[in-house]
Formats: C-alpha cells, structure tokens, sequence
C-alpha cells in the first residue's frame, strides 16, 4: 500500500465518523468500493518502488535525432560558383581540383591564343582596304604583310569563331564545375548499399500431388 491509498483509507474512516449510525451501513459499502477502486487503479497505474517505467509506448513515437553532417547543396552550389573547387574541396573530392583548374587554365590560354591571333588578322585586313587609312585597329603585323584580303579576312573570320566557342567551353567547364559539385552533394548520403538489391530463387516444389516450379524473389533494403 503506498502512501496515496493510505491516506484514502484514513480520509474514509474519518467521513465514516461524521455521518449518522443509521446510514453507516450503506456508506460504508460505498466508500469500501470506492477505496478498492481507487487501489486497483493505483496499482495497475503506479509502479513499484524501484521498478522501472515502461517507456515504450511513449518513445515508440520518438525517434533519436540524427545531426546530418553532410554540407547543404545549395552551400556547395554557391562555393563553387565564386571559387571553381570549392565546392569539390568540401564535398572531399580533392582529385578533382587539378582537373577543373588545368581544364580552365588550358581554355583560357587557348582563348588569348585565339584573340590575339584574330586582332591581328583583323587589323590586317582592315589596313588592306584602300580606303581605309586611319590604321583604326592598329598596324599590320609583319608577318601578315603581302597577303591578300581575301585570306586575311578568312582568317580574321577564323579566328573570331574559335575565340568564341572556346568562350563558350570556358562557361561550360565553369557550369559543369558547379552542376558536379551540386550533384555530389545531393548524392552524397543516397544509399547505394548491397542491401538494396532483389534476388531470384527458382526451384522445385510440392502443391499437393504435383510437382510444380516455384519463383522466389527476396528483396533486400538498408535498415534505417
């Protein structure tokens, strides 16, 4: 008896004191359930002293936090789009970082090639024009004087084209550094275990007199 049903009992004895002799028969009856309910309720409520509380109803609905330690991929995106590799360096993928800066670095060479190459030719053959004089984009090159308009103008058309699509696979290496460091990091905690898979088992089996093929497919999932 813990100290809450005892202390039912004492208050009903008490009230049993204050009543008239002629209705102590049926309060009493009254009381005597009420206290024998109230200790029932007591005892399938109240533990024992030094029990343990059963918590698994309550923590069936709680599950443990899990602190995700995988950098945002919005984050990714906007590192690697103000420094190429950034994003690749917090992803941890450092072998990726020589190739995005030499594939930028040799594209950026190959583009002063080009645009040098086209001012000169543009310069040439604008010079070749009579009636143009004024030397507008500087002067011929020596090594460009004595050749015809006609070639320097196809060269100048050249030259202005590949300059500009190496431009665009200037932009284009600089958007594929930013689309895989953004996908790495969206990928990164995908499960890719050999739990997920499915596996076929054919054979034999009985069905009442016959014999029959049977299919099995078992399928495998990560456990959370």
């Amino acid at each position: 008896m813990n100290i809450i049903q005892m202390k039912t009992w004492i208050a009903s004895f008490k009230f049993l004191s204050l009543i008239p002799k002629w209705n102590k028969g049926f309060t009493s009856i009254l009381i005597l359930g009420l206290c024998l309910g109230t200790q029932t309720c007591f005892a399938q409520n109240i533990p024992a002293i030094g029990s343990k509380r059963d918590t698994s109803s309550a923590s069936a609905h709680i599950r443990p936090t899990h602190r995700d330690t995988v950098p945002s991929p919005k984050s990714v995106l906007l590192k690697s789009a103000i420094i190429p590799g950034w994003g690749q360096a917090v992803n941890k993928q450092y072998w990726k970082i020589p190739i995005i800066y030499g594939a930028l670095a040799g594209l950026a060479y190959f583009s002063s090639y080009m645009t040098q190459r086209y001012h000169d030719y543009r310069a040439a053959y604008y010079n070749s024009v009579s009636t143009h004089t004024d030397q507008r984009f500087g002067k011929t090159p020596a090594y460009l004087i004595g050749q015809s308009p006609k070639a320097l103008q196809y060269y100048r058309n050249y030259y202005r084209n590949h300059r500009d699509m190496v431009y665009l696979g200037i932009g284009l290496a600089y958007g594929l550094n930013i689309l895989d460091a953004y996908i790495y990091a969206q990928m990164r905690d995908f499960n890719v275990s050999n739990d997920l898979s499915v596996r076929t088992t054919v054979g034999p089996q009985q069905v009442g007199p016959y014999q029959a093929l049977s299919l099995k497919l078992t399928f495998h999932f990560a456990r959370p």
